[in-house]
């Protein structure tokens, strides 16, 4: 009867283990952007919220994106140890589809895309980065490449704020 007790307590603490793979300092770099967050433009304009969760034991970042135009999307954000990279991979409602990779330098988050063909035919470099400016405030800006990264157009400026 004891080996009984036993061998159920050891199953169920296996089972109930608290172990998280994903409870690291490379997984949780990019956790300064976790939050609720109204975004602004650089007038002061309210152009959207955003809500960032962190998801799947610490593993993945979700974020939702509500613009005040009407704008929707989704992406997922995840370290991979394999490539030892942040990944972003974002959908939204008119099709758009952007798949980003890059990691923590100086404490911004820079992600960019590989080279892929615009509409004009050229092809395009997307760079996002994410600046913490405090635990109330990030900045993000996304630029966009045609020159192989030789010059940068910036076309979202979005400062968010809880």
């Amino acid at each position: 009867m004891k080996t009984l007790i036993f061998s159920c307590l050891m199953v169920m603490s296996f089972w109930g283990s608290s172990q998280c793979a994903c409870c690291d300092t490379l997984h949780q770099q990019f956790s300064f952007w976790e939050g609720d967050w109204t975004v602004y433009d650089s007038t002061n304009k309210v152009i959207g919220h955003n809500t960032i969760t962190i998801q799947e034991d610490s593993c993945v970042m979700r974020e939702q994106w509500r613009g005040a135009g009407g704008s929707t999307g989704i992406s997922i954000n995840y370290y991979n140890r394999k490539d030892k990279l942040w990944h972003q991979h974002w959908v939204d409602n008119y099709g758009g589809v952007l798949d980003l990779k890059g990691g923590l330098i100086n404490n911004t988050m820079i992600l960019s895309s590989d080279p892929t063909p615009g509409q004009n035919g050229k092809l395009n470099i997307n760079r996002v980065i994410w600046t913490p400016v405090s635990d109330k405030e990030v900045i993000q800006e996304w630029m966009v490449s045609q020159d192989g990264g030789s010059t940068w157009t910036t076309i979202f400026l979005g400062f968010y704020r809880k």
